[in-house]
């Protein structure tokens, strides 16, 4: 027989054999045939697109369980309106030096707010924000709320200047299996006194 002369047979043809090989037995074998006959007659050699995307996610989420999360530090170093009183922000991996500065790792890991990719970076004090109420707690539509006052994104001045905070970035799974970045700081309010 060549290469490519083997055809596999069709749902409903269970062969019996004659002679062993082995382990595999005529009686072995036959047992296998019964069980292969009856997965292909319940159905369940049938598997639908659904049944397989369902498969296939569960599959990730098991080896993502696997990996064990990591934290990284990040320099923020920008940010740009997601939604009300919510940012995205670009961050690049840093280090602490010994003087206690923070410096950007050569070739390390960043990301930005300027693409259609998901590398941006969100902060998990906004994730509840509103146009009246803030994380952690503050009501900036409130009457003894200064009306010349905002919250301000993480790490950026009024006057728009990035001071480049320094914050743990940990990597967090969405529910379309994406990655994002997460880290936890509180806003500034800031405004003209």
């Amino acid at each position: 027989m060549a290469e490519g002369d083997f055809t596999q047979p069709a749902a409903g043809n269970y062969p019996s054999i004659a002679k062993g090989f082995g382990a595999l037995t005529p009686t072995m074998w036959g047992r296998m045939m019964e069980m292969l006959e009856w997965f292909e007659g319940a159905g369940l050699g049938q598997v639908t697109s659904d049944q397989i995307a369902q498969i296939t996610a569960l599959a990730s989420s098991v080896e993502r369980l696997k990996t064990p999360i990591r934290v990284i530090m990040a320099k923020i170093t920008g940010s740009d309106s997601l939604a009300t009183n919510r940012f995205k922000y670009a961050w690049s991996q840093c280090y602490i030096d010994s003087s206690n500065a923070v410096q950007v790792v050569d070739g390390g890991e960043s990301g930005t707010y300027e693409d259609s990719a998901t590398t941006y970076a969100i902060n998990l004090c906004e994730m509840g924000n509103t146009s009246t109420d803030v994380g952690p707690g503050v009501e900036v539509d409130g009457t003894d709320f200064p009306g010349t006052f905002a919250m301000q994104a993480a790490g950026k001045t009024r006057g728009g200047t990035v001071l480049g905070l320094a914050v743990p970035l940990f990597p967090v799974m969405m529910n379309t299996g994406e990655i994002r970045w997460c880290f936890f700081a509180s806003n500034a309010i800031d405004g003209t006194c």
